[in-house]
């Protein structure tokens, strides 16, 4: 137990490097802003009663009250199905399986004398509760994120989200990134039937939502079918059990446990969650006739094209929403324009067109013309902007606009 003088001595210290070292910094650069924003910013930084966190999804900064800062990130945590709070910080406890566990694996020569170094856990702490506001949707809904720095089974997790990326990239609704979802949108045959529906799905909480029993068993059969096996299946299999059995995290002076899905802000994210949702959506195409003519994902976010008219459609959605109970999902439909990920998709006269689309909540924040970073670093902005319009803009007129 650290006794009270002594964690006066470290508040003492913590003050005197931010009092010290960082407000009395040597300013060889010019502000931008004025010295009564400097000074606001300053109120902020000490303010115990007001909470600043960046926006989801959107480059932008919200202040936010503690008190309902505090009361939004408890609805999360009271959530019997995902969550349960613990009576003590085991943080300890599961290093000490983690290292067990990892002595067991170099023993039975599993794993490399390296990779033991990597994922014997040092100096570990629990995962941090953060939320940050969705301005983007209605009422502002908190994603809770769980930062996993130093936890004892994030090495462990970043070696498994590893392993699981070849079979991720195999997947047919797989999508990189927009520039994958153009290049895969320019090789649609076109022009595309009259009754065309455009469809968006958005999986709703997945990374919490996912169950675990059967991500398992998708994770399990991913892992076998790997051409690259320099870890074995079943030394992988292991490490994924560590890591979604003893995710814990503390928050206001309370202990948790995670006890389904995995954690917004874990390394085991995007690949165990894609892996998943391929075996899912392999479920619902075999138990329907009426397929989409396209149908890509990137992550928790589908786009496609649909053909058996609206009714059809939403019978499809209904069967989408019946496969897992915990996966659930949003839709929106157009014949006419929608969005995905930063790229708004129309239909003219039977061709697929692109924009760029940015969410309104979206600040379009850059660097001050004044600001003192080097010159270069200033340039790449327009530029980078300007290639960014080009690659999504497939008409001229819209591209001079963005």
């Amino acid at each position: 137990m650290i006794g009270h003088h002594l964690l006066d001595v470290i508040d003492m210290y913590v003050q005197v490097v931010r009092d010290d070292i960082i407000k009395r910094l040597h300013k060889n650069f010019m502000m931008n802003i004025t010295k009564q924003e400097e000074e606001a910013l300053w109120e902020l930084l000490y303010d115990d009663s007001t909470v600043i966190r960046p926006s989801d999804k959107s480059p932008g900064v919200v202040t936010l009250n503690r008190v309902d800062y505090e009361d939004e990130i408890n609805k999360d945590l009271n959530d019997n199905d995902t969550y349960a709070e613990s009576k003590e910080d085991l943080t300890m406890k599961i290093e000490n399986k983690i290292k067990r566990s990892v002595e067991k694996m170099y023993k039975q020569q599993t794993i490399t004398k390296e990779m033991r170094g990597f994922l014997l856990p040092k100096g570990s702490r629990p995962g941090k509760v953060q939320g940050n506001p969705k301005l983007h949707k209605k009422n502002h809904p908190f994603r809770t994120i769980i930062n996993g720095i130093k936890h004892p089974t994030a090495n462990m997790a970043e070696i498994v989200e590893n392993e699981l990326m070849e079979n991720v990239k195999k997947l047919s609704s797989y999508i990189k990134d927009t520039t994958d979802f153009l290049r895969k949108l320019g090789k649609v045959k076109q022009p595309v039937p009259k009754n065309t529906i455009m469809f968006c799905l958005d999986v709703k909480s997945l990374y919490p939502s996912i169950p675990r029993k059967e991500a398992r068993e998708a994770c399990e059969t991913a892992l076998k079918q790997r051409v690259n096996k320099s870890i074995q299946t079943e030394c992988v299999l292991e490490m994924l059990d560590l890591v979604l059995e003893n995710n814990n995290f503390s928050f206001n002076g309370k202990n948790f446990i995670q006890t389904e899905g995995t954690a917004i802000g874990s390394h085991l994210g995007m690949n165990y969650a894609c892996t998943f949702l391929g075996d899912w959506e392999s479920k619902i195409f075999r138990k329907t006739l009426f397929l989409p003519t396209q149908y890509w994902r990137y992550v928790d976010d589908v786009w496609g094209l649909w053909e058996h008219g609206l009714e059809k459609l939403k019978e499809f959605y209904q069967l989408i929403n019946s496969i897992h109970p915990r996966i659930q999902t949003e839709l929106r439909v157009s014949t006419e324009e929608i969005e995905f990920l930063d790229v708004k998709i129309s239909i003219k006269e039977g061709i697929l067109k692109t924009d760029l689309f940015c969410k309104d909540t979206d600040r379009h924040m850059y660097l001050h013309a004044t600001s003192s970073h080097p010159n270069s670093v200033k340039k790449s902005i327009p530029y980078g902007l300007g290639i960014r319009a080009k690659r999504i803009c497939s008409e001229e007129a819209v591209k001079h606009k963005a």
